[in-house]
Formats: C-alpha cells, sequence, structure tokens
C-alpha cells in the first residue's frame, strides 16, 4: 500500500496494488486508489481505453503475399511488411491489446 496524490489535488490517496496471479516468470497484478477520508475507490484508466484511444492500427494481407502494418500513434505513421504464413485462416484487420499488465508506482506515481 502506498500514499500518493495521483489526481494532483493536494491530498494523498491510497494506492494498493494486488496480485491476482502467479507462474513460471509471470505476475499479475490489479491497482486500486481509494480516497481516504470516505474509502470511495478511484477508477484507475484502463490500458485497453488508452491505447484504442491512441493508437490506431491497420493490418492486412498485401497481394504478393506478406502482411502490411500501418501503425498510427500520436499523428505519425509507420508501416511495417512481413512475411507471413497464411496456413491459419488470416481474419485480422487490426491490432489487439492485451496478456500482461504490470501496475507500479515510481516515485510516488
Amino acid at each position: 500500500m502506498f500514499y500518493i496524490d495521483p489526481t494532483g489535488d493536494g491530498k494523498e490517496e491510497a494506492a494498493v496494488i494486488i496480485q491476482t496471479g502467479r507462474g513460471t516468470s509471470l505476475n499479475n497484478y490489479d491497482i486500486h486508489v481509494v480516497q481516504i477520508e470516505d474509502l470511495s475507490e478511484i477508477e484507475v484508466q484502463s490500458y485497453e481505453d488508452i491505447a484504442a484511444k491512441e493508437i490506431e492500427s491497420i493490418v492486412f494481407l498485401k497481394d504478393d503475399g506478406t502482411l502490411a502494418v500501418t501503425v498510427k500513434v500520436h499523428g505519425r505513421e509507420y508501416e511495417f511488411v512481413h512475411n507471413f504464413d497464411s496456413a491459419p485462416a488470416y481474419n485480422q484487420d487490426g491490432h489487439g491489446f492485451g496478456g500482461v499488465v504490470v501496475y507500479s508506482l515510481e516515485n510516488h506515481k
């Protein structure tokens, strides 16, 4: 448990990082931020929402059999082309985000 001011309102809140699972070289955590005076929880924005707002991607199979990936982040566009084994059915038009999320505090932020 940490006492920090993540909202910048001059009041400290309690931040709790809870381990929810573990395995070989993998640990999963949840984070909760609670207002001290009334114990109400402050919603922590999910990484999925942040990624959906900030990152736009297009994935498509080119005529030559390569996979083209276009990513737009903060107004800048990047394109990557990869050789692609289409043996498994290709059925994706954008990137997905998920997997492992690690929450941590650095300098009480």
